[in-house]
């Protein structure tokens, strides 16, 4: 009979049972190393930094610059990485089941082309890995520049037009009285257009509170939709930095120069038109919430007769990091804006009159929009975003004008996932809904869209290959317009260390406004005639562009070269035509000929805009003095292939476009130009900066248009003489110094058309004379 063991041997040998399987079972546990990622200068933590492990697996920080990984126990090698900084590599030990922690802090990179961008592939990446071409305006540009409004800072970009708040990329647009844009104006990547006159609220925006600028150009309707057909402004704001308050206070006083004719001044000597405005914007982190808060007033007692305005505005941006979420936050955005305008539409002549105004009118607005947002980052690669606006423009009527109110609403949910910075997938279910009502149109006007996209990106070392699909449905009123799928793709390729070669390929559309197919309205010198069967544009664009890295002393920065073609079909543009009333009789007296002059958008047919650019950016030390520059030259040949079927033969094209690079067009040959374009465009803005003291230059160029709509050129009064006068073109430079008075203070003096040249950005108006301005900015 078998012996059985005592109850002590038994214990003994359970107890050793389970400390050995403890032990295997501990052999297997994985460890886990965690910590947060802060940059160096203003300890910020950093959101989407790249935690990577020596086998390839990692993940990304979150919004609050933590993250955590989960690996086996023994020695791990983990890789930093984040756009514009050093990578940083830690070795750190890891026992089975510890939690290790590891802090870490990387360092501003100082090797050239550290310009981080966003709005093309919807996440932080190094510009000159981009398929297209961007510029970046940031914040110290805008602010030397004293820009006052949205479209005075993107004037500054190379191969961008900003005509009275309309912007015109490569060419791609002409003014279009206030209604329709080829460019979608985002703010925080949701659009900042109005829902009936399709028109961008540049005014509105709080340029206080900009960090930078992003200026994408092409066709980029595959994440942005219509309105992309030549490209996009996203203008990003900024976030407090730390728990103090960051405050900062802009004032400004100006005077306008009396223009060098003297036939031109209407105001008497005690009463120089000038202009003036304050802009204050504080930002604080307070645990948990960032808030920021801006305000702005503006006052223009203009050169132009009747042509005064008054803006007085206020922003906020609210953001919750969750304290049970982590990774979560939201938030909810904002801004109120009073305007009171008077508007100059075309001067009474281009000679003595040239700054009388030929159509008086005014407008009073109250202008709004709330942007709740909520972001979740999970630290796995996988985020979340949804973004909305309510944007209201709302137009004070009078005695004998009603009231006219445009409400938009946006919302787009977007999941992005990024496989360890090699594959990056970004998907989005973008969708907006407008109610207008305008004693321009008759009825509530209604307009709705909903849309999907997909866009991926694949990268190695060297290649970026990116593609996208978009589909939309578009609605106004009753009218149902379904595009058609547009697509889009691009290769990034780096042959060298700091040369980068792109290529691209996009589709693009555009629905036309309700203003551009609904409004008939008089006014005191033309007619706007509706037209509802105006059509949807579509187009595509193609791009090659080489970005060579530069670097001298600290200095860096880069040169650009690009090729641009684009083709459209129902190409939109307005003409003039003349409208009289049916009980006219007779003769039309010259004086009486804009009472019967009439302005209607078109669909022209097929149009092309190709040609090419070549820009320098940089920013940096050389010795002593720190230099900044963005300056570049576009060249462009835009033409309307139904006036002049030959062209649609690419042979022909090409000939034609380089017989009339360095010459005009002669007039008997200009029909088949598309109106009011500028085929030669430089744009220049350079500074230097010794210890305290600030000097800056800025330099423009354009070609006169040459194809102006004849009625105009008979209709309004010396427009043939002006013409003839500045058929070379027109130079405008800008000169500016600075000094910091101390840590605190800083006093500027700008002046604005240096040499008082006098020169028109679109028939009937002519741009500001010479002009000075002092301004004070205080770091409070």
């Amino acid at each position: 009979m078998p012996q059985f063991l005592s109850t002590k041997s038994w214990l003994r040998g359970l107890l050793f049972f389970v400390f050995a399987l403890n032990a295997c079972i501990a052999l297997a546990q994985d460890g886990i190393i965690k910590g947060q990622v802060t940059e160096n200068i203003d300890k910020e933590t950093m959101i989407g930094a790249s935690v990577m492990l020596e086998d390839g697996k990692g993940t990304v920080t979150d919004i609050d610059g933590n993250y955590q990984l989960s690996v086996s126990p023994g020695t791990h090698t983990l890789t930093f990485k984040y756009v514009g900084y050093e990578e940083l590599k830690k070795t750190v030990a890891v026992k089975a089941g510890e939690t290790v922690t590891l802090n870490v802090t990387i360092k501003e990179a100082s090797t050239q082309l550290d310009f981080v961008v966003v709005s093309a592939s919807q996440y932080e990446k190094n510009i000159a890995e981009e398929t297209v071409s961007m510029d970046i305006l940031d914040s110290r540009l805008i602010e030397n520049n004293n820009a006052t409004e949205l479209g005075e800072a993107v004037d500054k970009s190379v191969g961008v037009q900003v005509q009275e708040g309309q912007i015109s990329i490569r060419g791609g647009s002409s003014y279009s009285y206030g209604v329709g844009s080829r460019t979608a104006v985002m703010v925080d990547n949701v659009s900042f257009t109005s829902a009936d006159l399709g028109e961008a609220q540049l005014k509105q925006v709080p340029i206080e509170n900009i960090e930078q600028i992003e200026v994408i150009k092409g066709a980029s309707s595959v994440v942005y939709g219509s309105s992309a057909l030549n490209g996009v402004v996203n203008v990003i704001t900024s976030w407090p930095k730390s728990e103090t308050p960051q405050q900062e206070l802009t004032v400004f006083q100006g005077v306008y120069n009396n223009p060098k004719r003297k036939e031109l001044r209407w105001w008497s000597k005690g009463s120089t038109p000038g202009f003036s405005g304050i802009s204050y914007s504080v930002g604080q982190k307070k645990g948990n919430l960032d808030v920021v808060g801006g305000a702005n007033v503006n006052y223009v007692n203009n050169y132009l007769e009747l042509a005064d305005e008054f803006r007085v505005r206020a922003s906020f941006k609210t953001r919750y990091r969750s304290k049970k979420v982590q990774g979560l936050n939201f938030g909810i955005n904002g801004s109120v804006n009073r305007e009171n305008s008077e508007r100059f539409f075309i001067a009474s002549d281009l000679d003595s009159g040239a700054y009388l105004n030929g159509s008086p009118s005014s407008d009073q607005y109250w202008k709004a929009n709330l942007d709740p947002h909520l972001t979740y980052i999970n630290g796995k690669g996988s985020t979340h975003r949804f973004r909305s606006r309510w944007l209201n423009v709302f137009r004070i009527g009078s005695e004998t004008t009603p009231n006219a109110n445009s409400n938009a609403l946006y919302a787009e949910y977007q999941y992005q996932k990024n496989w360890n910075d090699r594959f990056v997938l970004t998907a989005g279910l973008p969708w907006s809904f407008g109610f207008s009502t305008s004693n321009l149109y008759e009825g509530t006007r209604i307009n709705y869209s909903g849309a999907g996209y997909t866009q991926a990106e694949f990268k190695t070392r060297k290649l970026s290959v990116v593609g996208g699909v978009r589909y939309e449905i578009n609605a106004v009123d009753s009218l149902t317009e379904t595009t058609i799928p547009v697509f889009r793709t691009g290769i990034n390729y780096q042959p060298a260390p700091f040369t980068f070669i792109r290529t691209s390929w996009g589709q693009a559309y555009r629905l036309p406004s309700i203003g551009e197919r609904f409004i008939d309205a008089e006014f005191s010198l033309a007619r706007i005639v509706p037209n509802p069967n105006l059509q949807p544009e579509k187009g595509w664009g193609y791009e090659f562009g080489i970005k060579q890295g530069l670097k001298i002393s600290k200095w860096m920065g880069y040169l650009d070269f690009s090729m641009f073609w684009s083709e459209y079909t129902n190409f939109v543009e307005y003409n003039a035509d003349v409208f009289a009333p049916d009980d006219w009789e007779g003769s039309v007296p010259f004086d009486s000929l804009f009472a019967w002059l009439g302005l209607q958008a078109n669909n022209v047919g097929l149009a092309r805009v190709a040609g090419f650019e070549g820009s320098i950016i940089g920013k940096g030390d050389i010795g002593p003095v720190q230099f900044r520059t963005l300056a570049g030259y576009t060249y462009t040949f835009p033409v309307n292939l139904e006036a002049d079927s030959s062209l649609r033969d690419v042979g022909n094209y090409i000939k034609r476009a380089a017989e009339y690079i360095n010459k005009r067009v002669p007039d008997s040959l200009s029909s088949y130009l598309l109106n009011y374009r500028v085929r030669h465009l430089v744009k220049g803005d350079i500074e230097l900066k010794y210890k305290r003291f600030m000097i800056g230059y800025t330099i423009y160029y354009g070609s006169f248009p040459e194809r102006i709509d004849p009625l105009f050129t008979f209709a309004i009064r010396n427009l043939d003489k002006f013409i003839e006068e500045h058929q070379e073109g027109d130079i405008v430079m800008g000169l500016r110094a600075g000094v910091d008075i101390s840590d605190k203070f800083r006093l500027s003096f700008l002046v604005k058309n240096l040499t008082n040249h006098e020169y028109s950005s679109r028939p009937g108006r002519i741009d500001p004379p010479r002009s000075y301005t002092l301004q004070l900015k205080f770091n409070l």
